[in-house]
C-alpha cells in the first residue's frame, strides 16, 4: 500500500487536517505514478473526510458518497464509515431525509458482516437522528442497541489486549 496514503488516514482520524490533505495530495500522485487505481475509492472517501471536517460539506457530499457507493461490495467496512459521515454531514445541513437514508444504507451493508465497532457509530447516528425527528420510541431502541454494540466491542478490545499481554510474556 501508499505509505503517503495511511498517514492521511492518520492525520485525518486525529484531525490534523494540514498534514491530511498534504499527504492526500501525495498520496495521489504515487498512485498515479504506478497506474494504480484501485485506491481511488479511498482517496475520494477521505478527501471527502477532509473537506467534511474543514466545514466545505457541499464539496464533501459528491466524493464520501462516490467512495461509499464504490466500496460497498468490496470494502464494506470503508463505505459503512464514509455513510456515517454522510448522515452527519446531512443532519448538520438539516437534511433529516438524506441523514436516514445513508444510515439505513450503513447498516443495512454492516449487518451481514457484524463489525460492533463500526455499527456503534452507525447506531450511534440512528439514535441522533431518530432523537431529531422526535420519535422517543425509536430513539430509545437504537441508544439500547448502540450501547450494547459499544459494550461487545468494547469487550472484544479487552479480550485483545489481554491475548496481546499474556504472548508478550510467554
Amino acid at each position: 500500500t501508499n505509505i503517503y496514503y495511511n498517514l492521511a488516514d492518520s492525520y485525518l482520524k486525529n484531525d490534523q487536517l494540514a498534514s491530511a490533505y498534504a499527504y492526500l495530495q501525495k498520496s495521489k500522485n504515487a498512485f498515479a505514478l504506478i497506474n494504480n487505481t484501485d485506491y481511488l475509492p479511498f482517496l475520494d472517501g477521505n478527501l471527502g473526510v477532509y473537506l467534511m471536517k474543514s466545514g466545505k460539506l457541499e464539496e464533501a457530499e459528491p466524493l464520501l458518497l462516490s467512495g461509499a457507493q464504490e466500496l460497498a461490495t468490496s470494502v464494506p467496512e470503508a463505505a459503512i464509515e464514509y455513510y456515517n459521515y454522510l448522515t452527519d454531514l446531512a443532519q448538520e445541513q438539516g437534511d433529516l431525509s438524506a441523514a436516514e437514508t445513508y444510515a439505513n444504507t450503513a447498516l443495512e451493508l454492516g449487518e451481514p458482516i457484524s463489525s460492533h465497532t463500526i455499527l456503534t457509530e452507525t447506531y450511534y447516528n440512528l439514535y441522533e437522528l431518530s432523537e431529531a425527528q422526535n420519535d422517543p420510541v425509536k430513539a430509545l431502541a437504537y441508544f439500547k442497541t448502540y450501547k450494547a454494540f459499544q459494550d461487545k466491542a468494547m469487550n472484544l478490545s479487552n479480550i485483545q489486549n489481554m491475548a496481546n499481554l499474556r504472548n508478550a510474556f510467554e
